[in-house]
């Protein structure tokens, strides 16, 4: 069975300024190097679909990729949003893309000063997580888990203190697609060049890619089996 990989790009340059496509077959062509153009004519290439060619139905394998595709979520770009331990609630505004937050607690952090994220999910339910302070007050980073998409609030469990601390909420370093659970990650590629996934959520349909942080602009493909 061989699969038969549908590519799209836009060409920057006449003749043929605009969208064009190609077909390429068992890998796909990230560099445009078998689309009939010169790829340094060529931006924003895609897998526009995948179709496996002894029976000509499309695989179960979905794709998450960049602006101005359309279908992709990334938490992009580290952002600090700092929280005062006196702060009893906060509010930060809907950045338009989902997104997974951590939170560094400083050293001298209470241990039972946890900050709760409230928000929604994808689907616009209901979530919150609760982000619990590293024991013995040393600070640290804690990992977040849960996908979040528009406003949230964050609210702080017992405030209290003398003010001196700040906790950093920051933007997780992960892409995530545009459903989930997901069953399966299966390629990750950035700006065109294949890349290593450091780590994933199977639950909640994210990955994190090795050895890059994202920042907006990054181009990415994400095949997974939803």
């Amino acid at each position: 069975m061989s699969t038969q990989y549908n590519m799209r790009a836009y060409k920057t340059t006449e003749p043929n300024l605009g969208y064009v496509s190609w077909v390429v077959y068992d890998a796909p062509d990230t560099t445009g190097s078998s689309s009939g153009y010169s790829p340094s004519d060529l931006i924003n290439i895609v897998v526009n679909n995948i179709i496996q060619t002894s029976s000509g139905s499309s695989t179960n394998l979905r794709q998450s990729y960049s602006p101005p595709w359309g279908g992709v979520y990334a938490a992009s770009e580290i952002s600090n949003v700092l929280i005062n331990e006196q702060t009893s609630s906060q509010s930060y505004p809907d950045l338009e893309f989902p997104y997974v937050w951590d939170v560094v607690f400083p050293a001298g952090w209470s241990d039972t000063r946890t900050i709760i994220v409230n928000g929604q999910d994808r689907s616009g339910g209901t979530i919150s997580e609760i982000f619990t302070p590293i024991a013995g007050g040393g600070g640290g980073r804690v990992h977040g888990e849960k996908v979040f998409m528009g406003p949230i609030t964050f609210t702080i469990s017992s405030p209290g203190g003398d003010g001196s601390h700040d906790a950093s909420m920051q933007y997780r370093n992960v892409i995530c697609v545009d459903s989930a659970p997901v069953e399966r990650f299966h390629y990750l590629s950035m700006n065109t060049i294949p890349n290593d996934i450091a780590s994933f959520n199977l639950l909640e349909g994210w990955v994190e890619p090795a050895g890059h942080v994202l920042t907006f602009g990054d181009s990415y493909i994400v095949f997974y089996t939803g």
